[in-house]
């Protein structure tokens, strides 16, 4: 494990089976495989620490808009007024400012404008989306109900990272968004439009959204809820990430979080366990996590991913199957504040055993796990926003 630290760890015999139609790929099961994948960055690869978050390229969203020297878009800064977002139409939904009746605020602060369509954001950046703060509630694919849009900045999946991805904020994440009336896409071999693709039954499109991924990433007084990704003054339920969990979306279980079924590279569910939405390359769930699962093929620091439960040994994994896997190095281990990750991995594989003798040299699976996008909820499938 030593120099490539936890992606070893995810691409090692890992399979995300990710539970929607794909517009032109085949999502349906994917074998990460182990050689020559010792970076993030899915397709076309990084360089640097990617756990990190290392910039790993240069090209980012063309920006349209004069007065930053970055030549990034003013469009999706954090800020806590209006002074902060240029003088280009943006106004600032700060850290404070709760979206739709109580619906939380977007952690930092987000420079935004009201939008009906993308072409009302398109003059702040060639790809902006119009879309909504956070998406949810859900039904299958978009929101179950009107509800207000904003202009957000546009992304893509996968490398780069670094600051030219959702201005390098460790509180966003580039995720799919649904457009308004969006198009359906049950089907393989269903088309989208361009600039969309097909996730759970509806072409999306890719921006970066607010997502907190815990209480230090909003404002004092508030509570980062792992459903929306948006900072609420209630405290959420909390999350075990990486406990057991049944397949039943009346269970509690998973407290403010969800359900999501893992399997093995053939397709075998492995296991279930709780966990959450967060930011890839961040701690998460509290500081019980570390978000180190990819929610698609093509993946970098950024993107939208699953919280994994963090260890130091074997014994601290909540799930009977889970041992803990060293990260193999310290500047990771300092990123998310343990030794290791906790996952079921084949029998033989190095862990980290406990000094009081507890835990194990690897779990009893054939192999790795990889997260279901469409697994079981605490709440419903579709509480994974």
């Amino acid at each position: 494990m030593a120099g490539s630290g936890w992606v070893t760890w995810l691409v090692s015999g890992v399979t995300i089976a990710v539970l929607a139609t794909s517009c032109g790929t085949d999502e349906t099961s994917r074998p990460t495989g182990s050689a020559g994948a010792q970076t993030l960055g899915g397709e076309g690869g990084g360089s640097g620490n990617a756990a990190l978050g290392g910039a790993s390229g240069s090209a980012g969203a063309e920006a349209t808009l004069p007065g930053r020297p970055d030549g990034l878009p003013w469009l999706g800064m954090a800020c806590s007024k209006a002074e902060d977002c240029g003088e280009q139409g943006l106004r600032c939904l700060s850290d404070n400012e709760d979206f739709m009746d109580g619906q939380g605020a977007p952690g930092g602060g987000l420079c935004t404008a009201d939008c009906e369509t993308d072409a009302d954001c398109r003059r702040f950046d060639t790809t902006a989306v119009c879309a909504t703060l956070a998406e949810a509630p859900l039904v299958l694919g978009y929101a179950a109900k009107a509800v207000p849009r904003l202009c957000m900045q546009g992304c893509e999946l996968g490398a780069p990272s670094g600051s030219t991805k959702c201005h390098g904020r460790n509180d966003m994440a580039c995720r799919p968004f649904a457009p308004n009336q969006p198009a359906t896409c049950l089907k393989k071999t269903d088309v989208c439009p361009d600039g969309t693709f097909c996730y759970r039954g509806a072409c999306r499109e890719l921006a970066c959204g607010p997502r907190c991924n815990a209480d230090q990433d909003c404002s004092a007084g508030r509570h980062c809820n792992p459903f929306t990704g948006l900072c609420d003054v209630e405290a959420p339920e909390p999350v075990p990430v990486g406990a057991d969990c049944p397949n039943d979306e009346t269970s509690t279980v998973c407290g403010g979080g969800n359900c999501l079924e893992l399997s093995d590279a053939k397709g075998v569910r492995v296991k279930r366990a709780c966990t959450q939405s967060c930011t890839i390359g961040q701690a998460c769930g509290e500081g019980t996590g570390a978000c180190v699962m990819p929610r698609f093929q093509n993946f970098s620091v950024g993107d939208v991913g699953y919280c994994a439960q963090s260890c130091n040994c074997d014994s601290d994994c909540l799930h009977a199957v889970d041992r803990c896997v060293p990260f193999g190095d310290a500047l990771t281990e300092e990123t998310y504040g343990a030794r290791g990750v906790c996952d079921a991995v084949p029998e033989g594989t190095v862990t980290l055993p406990c000094d009081d003798g507890q835990g194990g040299a690897g779990g009893a699976n054939s192999g790795g796990a990889g997260g279901s996008d469409a697994g079981a909820s605490s709440g419903g499938a579709a509480r994974t926003p």
